[in-house]
């Protein structure tokens, strides 16, 4: 039973990682576009 919740617990850790990794760029991005004063729609046209 011990496995299965160091599995668990690394996965959703090492997800957190990922999340991060993966999106926090566009986010970043986006949330620097709204402090300026600008829209969302700008960078996509």
């Amino acid at each position: 039973m011990a496995d299965y919740f160091t599995i668990f617990t690394i996965g959703l850790l090492s997800s957190f990682g990922h999340c991060l990794g993966m999106c926090g760029g566009f986010v970043m991005a986006y949330s620097m576009q709204l402090k300026r004063g600008g829209t969302l729609v700008s960078p996509h046209v």
